[in-house]
């Protein structure tokens, strides 16, 4: 199973945090997304694993997005 399911998938409250983050001048987050969407089938952070958070419910975005 580790060999065809990913560790790690890049979701869009990921993404948000990390841009708020570089929009402030901190791209420590956009780095570590980077280094983990190279690597998506090696072990991970647990933070970059779990259940999203509350806020990130809202968050609505189309395939056009």
């Amino acid at each position: 199973m580790n060999a065809v399911n990913p560790s790690f998938v890049l979701r869009n409250y990921l993404l948000e945090e990390a841009i708020q983050m570089a929009e402030g001048g901190d791209f420590t987050m956009v780095d570590s997304l980077l280094k983990h969407a190279e690597t998506p089938y090696e072990d991970k952070e647990r933070k970059l694993v779990q259940t999203a958070p509350e806020w990130a419910m809202k968050i609505c975005v189309s395939c056009s997005s």
